[in-house]
């Protein structure tokens, strides 16, 4: 009999679990005609011949990116530097990608094919120039739209229309169908009022049915966020790449998963199985943490809790779902769980300050967080590029792991 776990049987866990089981039963993603199961799931691979000598179990490696606006600048850099130390693209360190908002930026990116679909086409340098050379047109306003948007109170903060164009550019006709890798990508339905995950390749298990999507309008739906950016419809495709009618309105997927971490667990388990091990590494967006005394905020309403409530929901969301997963990492003896998150001494933590002074010293606190603890960054290495090695004690950082976010 396959074991999950050694060590603990709470009610916690259980219910963790649980969600596991329900998670093919629910409507609550969109999956593609892509193969039911990647090119290296048991399904699809040869057995091993009788009598060979037993293999050490396969681990899956996931990557989740949480979401932060301008701050993908952060995940971007680290992409960057472990690319660099590897000397691999993204896509060929880790099975399952998943990215909320910025962070689905990414993820699909990560997943773009090369034009014979043998291997990623973009290396995280392509995509981290995104953010420094286009983030401060993707964030620009002039007076008039200021004014007539009044400041973000009656209409978006800002146009979409120079976003569109760079996913556009950087997409082209790629549809979900095409991904290199399994990729799981979160948006929140506005016509169905609800959370919807959106994935590339379908659970061996799932049988409801599949639509497919253009990648430049699933990172466009999972980066509208609400007040910055307005809702993006997205036009639904079959197998062939062809227009079936149907239209979604999508918002930002932060609204419900900020950290996109657990889901992206579940959905390599729903891939794999659970005879395999899983390691599960997600990046931050880098935080800042004001504390609010009691005596400063008893009287607030809403003009005083105006500027610091999305930023609160931010942090709550991704700190709950890091606390879920070092409970889970504990308990399930066939999960390593890593996370790079840092305080950002230098830059400032809006979703939307992309001047070029933010932009640089974003790049700078990412690359001191990737660098300053070098025993766990190579051990972290180590574990991404040879799996079979008996995994590293964990020794995290306050410069790689924090309990703030």
């Amino acid at each position: 009999m396959n074991r999950l776990f050694l060590k603990n049987y709470s009610p916690r866990y259980f219910m963790i679990m649980l969600s596991f089981s329900v998670f093919h039963k629910t409507n609550a993603f969109i999956t593609t005609d892509a193969p039911p199961v990647p090119h290296n799931s048991p399904t699809n691979r040869t057995e091993d011949p009788v009598g060979s000598a037993p293999k050490e179990r396969e681990t899956i490696k996931i990557l989740a990116i949480d979401g932060g606006g301008i701050r993908g600048i952060v995940p971007g850099t680290l992409l960057n530097e472990m690319e660099k130390v590897t000397g691999k693209k993204t896509a060929d360190l880790f099975d399952v990608i998943a990215g909320t908002s910025t962070g689905a930026i990414m993820a699909l990116g990560a997943v773009i094919p090369n034009k014979e679909k043998t291997a990623p086409l973009y290396p995280a340098s392509e995509l981290l120039s995104l953010y420094t050379k286009e983030g401060e047109q993707v964030f620009k306003r002039n007076r008039c739209h200021k004014i007539s948007s009044l400041f973000g109170l009656r209409s978006p903060m800002y146009k979409n229309s120079h976003l569109v164009k760079r996913m556009a550019d950087y997409f082209g006709n790629h549809t979900l169908q095409d991904a290199y890798k399994p990729v799981l990508v979160t948006v929140q339905d506005t016509h169905r009022d609800g959370p919807m995950d959106i994935m590339s390749h379908r659970p061996k298990t799932y049988t409801k049915k599949h639509t497919n999507f253009y990648m430049r309008e699933v990172a466009m739906s999972s980066a509208s966020a609400p007040i910055f950016f307005p809702p993006y419809e997205a036009q639904a495709l079959n197998g062939e790449g062809k227009a079936t009618g149907e239209k979604f309105s999508f918002i930002d997927g932060g609204l419900h998963a900020c950290n996109p971490a657990f889901k992206a667990l579940r959905y390599a388990y729903s891939l794999y199985g659970p005879d395999k091990n899983y390691l599960l590494v997600t990046l931050g967006t880098g935080f800042k943490f004001d504390p609010l005394p009691h005596k400063k905020i008893k009287d607030w309403g809403a003009i005083g809790w105006a500027k610091h409530i999305v930023s609160r929901f931010m942090l709550s969301s991704i700190k709950s779902v890091d606390n879920d997963l070092k409970q889970l990492d504990e308990v399930m003896e066939n999960l390593k769980y890593y996370r790079f998150q840092s305080l950002l001494p230098r830059s400032s933590s809006k979703l939307d300050d992309a001047t070029p002074d933010n932009i640089a010293n974003l790049k700078l606190d990412a690359t001191e967080m990737f660098t300053k603890d070098q025993d766990y960054t190579k051990q972290f290495i180590d574990m991404v590029t040879d799996v079979l090695k008996t995994p590293p004690q964990k020794t995290l950082s306050a410069s790689t792991n924090t309990d703030a976010a």
